[in-house]
């Protein structure tokens, strides 16, 4: 018998791509979890599945096919380790009140706890920094999306913006001085085409409009070392 799950908005679908992210596939970019999360349910698209989502007038009950999900991952991030899916436990992970604290097969990741002490370099100007521009592009995009959006994500794409894996391997890796470049250090031209990469990443990573990326990167600057009036309280 094959397993269904009920999806009732994009929020739940964001909610599932986040936990499976963080205790199941850490190193696959959210993007991509998206897409190969539509394949999961049937959709040939991550925008296909939104779309029914939108339309439905009650929440969808949708079978699972996991070789669907494996196929699609391995298409466009090969080399991931996509028959991890096979261990997951679904209608667990989609609860909010379930703690996958011990999910079969779980990656080895730092706790919270774990990665504030991660070396003197934990609280570093540099590592404050990227925490300020995390939470900034965490409102940024609730209020021009206005659903849930998962610190953990504005977290990682920070840090991808600064040349990191991820926000965990910013916190207890390199020095500052292997990020990349600041925005200020950039010529005019330089600048545009980051900024518009940028804006492609975001739309990619969290299926939003190409413009409202823009909107959002232009508000945030992630890779730029000055801070606006609110960053600036923020911090105090």
């Amino acid at each position: 018998m094959s397993t269904v799950i009920v999806l009732n908005s994009h929020e739940s679908l964001k909610f599932l791509k986040s936990r499976l992210r963080e205790h199941v596939f850490p190193d696959v970019k959210s993007g991509h979890l998206f897409e190969a999360i539509a394949a999961l349910f049937g959709f040939k698209t991550h925008l296909a599945l939104i779309e029914a989502l939108k339309l439905a007038s009650e929440p969808l009950e949708l079978p699972l096919s996991r070789d669907d999900f494996v196929d699609r991952l391995l298409s466009i991030a090969p080399g991931s380790d996509a028959d991890r899916i096979r261990e997951v436990d679904f209608a667990k992970l989609i609860d909010p009140s379930f703690q996958p604290s011990e999910l079969p097969g779980r990656y080895s990741t730092a706790s919270p706890s774990q990665r504030s002490n991660a070396g003197s370099n934990a609280e570093s100007h540099f590592v404050q920094r990227a925490k300020r521009k995390a939470r900034k592009l965490e409102r940024a995009l609730e209020c021009s999306i206005k659903e849930g959006v998962y610190q953990t994500d504005c977290q990682d794409w920070i840090a991808s913006a600064f040349g990191f894996r991820t926000f965990a391997d910013l916190l207890s890796g390199p020095s500052p001085q292997t990020a990349v470049e600041d925005d200020e250090r950039l010529t005019p031209n330089e600048l545009l085409i980051r900024r518009s990469g940028q804006a492609r990443s975001l739309a990619t990573e969290f299926g939003i409009g190409l413009v409202t990326a823009q909107r959002v990167i232009e508000n945030v600057r992630p890779t730029s070392y000055r801070y606006s009036s609110d960053d600036e309280l923020e911090s105090r």
